[in-house]
């Protein structure tokens, strides 16, 4: 009989870069959970310059989302580009690119 081994890499990309951008994936996710759910209670005190705030917060986080979404098909496809895109988010965090 014989077994076939279930490929480790994903085009050759390391599987903790991946999991790296999977995970970022998943903070945002909660990020955006968190603002809408805060979205939502501060309606209830009808403090409409927040939530203004909080909504745009909110669609940026979404795009950042989207963002981190299309960088994990790029990792799947072009693994040594892939890291230059891991490199470049890196020194972004570094510089305050979260503001």
């Amino acid at each position: 009989m014989i077994r076939l081994r279930k490929q480790t890499k994903i085009a050759n990309v390391p599987r903790a870069n991946i999991s790296r951008v999977k995970h970022r994936q998943q903070s945002l996710t909660n990020s955006i959970q968190e603002l809408t759910n805060k979205i939502a209670e501060l309606r209830q005190n009808k403090l409409n310059s927040y939530i203004f705030k909080l909504e745009r917060s909110t669609e940026c986080l979404k795009k950042l989302k989207g963002m981190q979404t299309k960088i994990q098909v790029f990792y799947q496809d072009e693994s040594h580009q892939c890291k230059r895109v891991m490199n470049y988010l890196e020194e972004s965090d570094k510089h305050g690119g979260n503001k």
